[in-house]
Formats: C-alpha cells, structure tokens, sequence
C-alpha cells in the first residue's frame, strides 16, 4: 500500500512539474483571433467653455419679527451661460459649516430663506448661488455679507 501511495504521489508531482513546463514555455498553443470588420469612427472635438457666475447676488431682510427666525431674500441676476439649468443656493455659517438651502430652476432668481436663530448667528451668515449647467459645470457667486436682524 506505502509503495502505491508513492507511485501516485510521483506520478502526480510529474504531471504538475510536466503541466508547469509547457505553460512557462509556451508549448500547448496560442490563442489568436482574426478580425475581418473595420469600424471608422467620426472625430469628436472637446472644446472648452466657461460658466458665468450669476451676477448682483444680494442678500436682504425680509423678516425678523419672529422671536426665532428671520427670513432673508437672495437675489441675483440670471447667468449669461447657455445650457444654463438651474441655481444652487449655499449658506455659509460662522463655524465653518456649509449647508445647501434650495436648488432652483433656471427661470428663478430669486428665493427667500428662513434662519433658526437658535441653531446659529443669523448675523454671521454669508450666502451664495451657484450657476448650474445641463453638462455638469458650475460656478460659484461671490458670497454676500451677513444680514443683521
């Protein structure tokens, strides 16, 4: 029985050593494939463009009778950008938190926001509207002063 285990252990290590010898040497063929179709495509051009910002974004008090929050209205003049599709409305709070408040269609130009004047200083936000495209470019307003109550 010892020597059928040895003869089998053998004659499997021959057969792994035999298989790894042809794979490194090349001996068992090559694959290949032969293409007879041929496929012209147009040229395609890339060129650049830039995004207009949106223009006289102001931020003015609507509202801060309400002992919690005050209501602030951002207006801005429309990007001269075509393909133009929308504004995103950005707040930026003291801390260093940034929060996204509305996103509108490209027909809007103007949005009210209302504040928590619990949640932070209504007097330390700066807001800002970002110029969206329908090709995924954007540009960024510079951002407003705070808006007292």
């Amino acid at each position: 029985m010892t020597g059928l285990r040895r003869t089998n252990r053998l004659a499997r290590t021959l057969v792994v050593l035999t298989v790894t010898l042809a794979v490194g040497l090349g001996i068992g063929g090559t694959a290949s494939a032969a293409f007879t179709k041929t496929l012209t495509v147009p040229p395609v051009y890339v060129s650049t463009a830039t995004v207009a910002a949106p223009g006289n974004v102001t931020a003015r008090m609507v509202s801060c009778s309400s002992a919690r929050s005050q209501d602030i209205l951002l207006t801005w003049g429309a990007s001269a950008t075509a393909r133009t599709s929308g504004y995103r409305v950005t707040v930026y709070r003291s801390n260093g938190t940034v929060i996204t408040t509305s996103q509108t269609p490209a027909t809007t130009t103007a949005v009210t926001v209302t504040v928590n004047k619990f949640s932070y200083d209504p007097a330390a936000l700066q807001f800002s509207v970002t110029t969206l495209t329908d090709y995924g470019w954007s540009t960024e307003s510079p951002k407003t002063g705070a808006v007292p109550c």
